[in-house]
C-alpha cells in the first residue's frame, strides 16, 4: 500500500477555492518527496508537484530542474531538527495498517473548534505549518 501524507496550513478557505497560487491542504504521495532545506526556524520539505507527471530533469550543468514542486514549510525550533528529520523519515516509511493515510501536520484551526494536529511522532517539537507550489498565477 502507498503512503500519503496530510499537510493543512491554520486556515482552509474552504469551497475548493485555492488563495493565490499556493493550496491550504495538500495530500501527497511519500514517494514524491525531493528533499528538504534548512531555514531559520523551520524546515521546508520539497515533493514533485501531485499535479504533474514530470520527474526531475537533470540540467546540463549537473543539476536538476526540479519542475513544478510543492513545497510543506513545518515551524520547527532549530535545536529540534535532527529529531523532527528522524521522525519525517519515519513517517514517510509508516503504512498505516487501514488506509496508507497520514496526518503529518493539519494546523487548521481557524473558524474551528479544534486544536491543531501534528504526527505523534513530532513529540511537539512541530508547531506550524505553510504550504508553497512552484507555479505561476498566471
Amino acid at each position: 500500500m502507498e503512503n500519503y501524507l496530510y499537510f493543512a496550513e491554520s486556515s482552509i478557505d474552504g469551497g475548493g477555492v485555492v488563495t493565490g497560487c499556493d493550496p491550504d491542504a495538500v495530500l501527497l504521495p511519500a514517494r514524491n518527496y525531493l528533499d528538504v532545506l534548512n531555514g531559520s526556524g523551520s524546515l521546508a520539505f520539497r515533493f514533485r508537484d501531485h499535479y504533474s507527471v514530470d520527474d526531475a530533469i537533470p540540467t546540463a550543468t549537473g543539476g536538476n530542474d526540479l519542475g513544478h514542486h510543492t513545497t510543506v514549510t513545518l515551524t520547527v525550533d532549530d535545536n529540534d531538527k535532527l529529531e523532527v528529520l528522524q521522525a519525517f523519515a519515519d513517517i514517510m516509511m509508516a503504512f498505516t495498517h487501514s488506509t496508507g493515510f497520514q496526518v503529518v501536520a493539519d494546523a487548521d484551526t481557524e473558524g474551528t473548534t479544534k486544536t491543531a494536529e501534528f504526527h505523534k511522532l513530532f513529540n511537539g517539537k512541530v508547531t506550524g505549518c505553510t504550504i508553497d507550489n512552484s507555479r505561476s498565477c498566471s
